[in-house]
């Protein structure tokens, strides 16, 4: 794991945890009688909004379910924590060697977390597979159902009747180490490998795949984490309470969990601990108001309902004014310290990999080949029976009118889409059918034709994470890459701060980080003039001889594809209808034909302008239009 990454959240969590210590002091002697108690509550519940950070903050997916998870943890808690009569009188289909299991609290929570986390993954084999927009319908339908069977199961749970006879807390030492406990793991997890690929899926799905990110897998892994410290807060929540029944883990306050975890920020850890600290103020605060005796003696009747309301209003000023959470994005110490130190020179070399196969494949061998590649969308041709090859370090350019199925070409060699006909080969080996994770992993990369970074992570990490897999130091080879692209300088500045020719770049960069033997450039100078396009052309040059790449580049420009291409096909329709060099592919009457029409083959200086001795600045502006 990155040195740097650990020390910076051992410096979060040094700030966090006092922030943490200094709010159980404010509770306990600020709120007469009751302080302690409710130090207490706000110890479980940030434990709790924590866990739903590690999943729904990192991963970007909403989870209505997690409360569920905590029902799970409080009625498993209790079958392990329970007295041996109390057991035996009220839950009779508990197996006799249950009923005899009487653990103290704290040697329980590691047991109801592990036993929670297998039906944790069970679950996530399923709903980690939906795509964001429809999981939190599922997970609705989780938290129902655990609902439905905590009533259903009278044997095991006492259905809707009260289960009692929890031990009450012994003041704040198990709530404390437990909440310091959930801010370490998440602030570790955040930095982990995992935790980066799971907010890169956050910020862009399909370029974190493109990007060697597994999501399925790692959304798995934070669903399942989250759902095992859900579940230690739902113990200590039963012990906290003494008390518990199925409607004290339904809608009522999975609203509350997901109002601090919003107001805070979703995001991050420092906006967990911000948020249940002001909703858990609120809450009192309301809850003292709703049936205060002034209300009484004004002759006002009980204001049931208030703590709902005053939740609902602050979600929605905060998503107003920030939609994103008053601390979003960024934890204390990368506020404090914007700029972490760029690995040295000697690092930096020591970071640097082999393009993937590019050592041991034949020379004569074609980097890159597909072989009648077809596909239709709603029985319109997109590509029909292409085949080419891409030669070892050779740069080929495809070009060709919009909406001719160059983009499509890209995905279906990537894996993004799936042909309906043909093969796609690597180094001599079939890929057809691969997803794009296992695509990038393979040895090829690609950028965008609308620019796909992660937004809200860093020009480091957003290298970085193309990496992990093929670096022994990711975060040194990030930064040789930035130093060969111009943007050390903005290494820590996050991405989607960048001008749009610098975010072109750190797209370039995180493809050339993931280590290919062939690189995809899906229109890298669209919104580029002409100095930004030729600078363009330059850094890409001395990649493909630095990193031994055969580049495989879809473009508009005609300038930029000249100077850069070793041999440029023309796609139109579906179709490839024309092969060369780039001025033997100007000059075909077929390739003018389909940019221009019919009547225009005939006159080469209407598509190129006046020939380069009488005004080449004239003719390269009217090839790049």
């Amino acid at each position: 794991m990155d040195r740097l990454a650990i020390r910076s959240s051992v410096m979060d969590f040094l700030i966090i945890g006092g922030a943490v210590l200094v709010a159980c002091a404010v509770l306990s002697f600020a709120i007469p009688e009751t302080g302690m108690r409710v130090a207490a509550l706000f110890l479980i519940n940030l434990s709790a909004v924590l866990s739903i950070v590690v999943f729904m903050g990192f991963s970007g997916v909403m989870t209505f379910g997690h409360i569920g998870f905590m029902s799970l943890g409080a009625y498993f808690g209790a079958y392990l924590t329970l007295p041996t009569v109390m057991k035996a009188q009220f839950l009779p289909g508990l197996p006799d060697w249950l009923i005899a299991v009487d653990l103290p609290v704290i040697a329980a929570v590691p047991i109801v977390m592990l036993v929670v986390g297998l039906v944790a993954v069970v679950i996530g084999l399923s709903v980690c597979r939906l795509p964001v927009d429809t999981a939190p319908i599922a997970t609705i339908g989780i938290l129902v159902i655990i609902h439905g069977v905590l009533i259903g199961a009278r044997d095991l749970t006492r259905g809707i009747q009260p289960l009692f006879g929890f031990g009450a807390l012994d003041g704040l030492w198990l709530p404390l180490g437990f909440a310091l406990f959930t801010v370490a793991v998440a602030l570790v997890f955040r930095v982990t490998p995992t935790g980066l690929k799971l907010q890169a899926s956050r910020d862009n799905e399909l370029s974190a795949a493109a990007s060697g990110v597994a999501v399925f897998r790692v959304r798995l892994v934070g669903w399942t984490l989250s759902a095992m410290l859900i579940a230690g807060s739902g113990l200590l929540l039963a012990h906290y309470l003494t008390v518990i029944s199925p409607r004290q883990f339904y809608f009522v306050q999975m609203f509350a969990l997901l109002a601090m975890a919003i107001v805070g920020g979703v995001s991050t850890v420092t906006g967990a601990v911000v948020g249940t600290g002001l909703v858990t103020a609120l809450s009192e605060l309301t809850r003292r108001i709703e049936g205060a005796p002034w209300l009484e003696a004004a002759g006002l009747p009980p204001l049931f309902g208030l703590s709902q309301l005053v939740l609902a209003g602050a979600i929605l000023f905060i998503m107003y004014r920030r939609p994103s959470g008053l601390i979003a994005w960024r934890e204390p110490s990368s506020r404090l310290f914007a700029r972490l130190p760029a690995p040295t020179s000697a690092n930096a070399s020591a970071a640097s990999v082999q393009p993937a196969a590019s050592v041991t494949a034949s020379g004569t061998q074609p980097a890159l080949e597909l072989r009648g590649l077809s596909k239709s969308f709603a029985g319109v041709k997109a590509l029909s029976d292409v085949s080419f090859a891409l030669k070892r370090g050779e740069t080929l350019s495809l070009i060709g009118p919009n909406g001719s199925g160059k983009t499509t070409l890209v995905n279906l060699v990537t894996g993004v889409i799936r042909p309906d006909a043909g093969a796609v080969y690597l180094n001599g080996e079939a890929i057809t059918g691969d997803v794009p994770h296992l695509v990038a992993r393979r040895g090829i990369a690609r950028t965008f034709q609308n620019i796909r970074l992660f937004e809200t992570m860093s020009v480091a990490d957003n290298v970085r994470l193309a990496a992990l897999d093929v670096a022994d130091d990711p975060r040194s080879r990030a930064f040789e890459l930035l130093a060969e692209l111009g943007l050390s300088d903005v290494a820590q500045t996050p991405a989607g701060e960048l001008s749009y020719g610098r975010r072109r770049r750190v797209e370039i960069a995180r493809a050339v980080a993931l280590a290919p033997s062939v690189l995809l450039l899906d229109e890298p100078t669209a919104g580029m003039n002409e100095t930004e396009s030729a600078d363009l052309a330059d850094i890409i040059t001395r990649l493909k001889a630095r990193f031994g790449l055969s580049l495989l580049v879809i473009e508009h420009d005609q300038a930029f594809v000249r100077n850069l291409s070793d041999r440029v096909l023309v796609l139109n329709q579906g179709e490839l209808i024309a092969g060369g060099t780039a001025d033997e592919v100007r000059r075909n009457s077929q390739v003018i034909e389909a940019y221009l029409g019919r009547g225009a083959a005939s006159d080469l200086n209407t598509v190129y302008g006046q020939e380069e001795t009488e005004n080449p600045k004239q003719k390269t502006t009217t090839e790049r239009n």
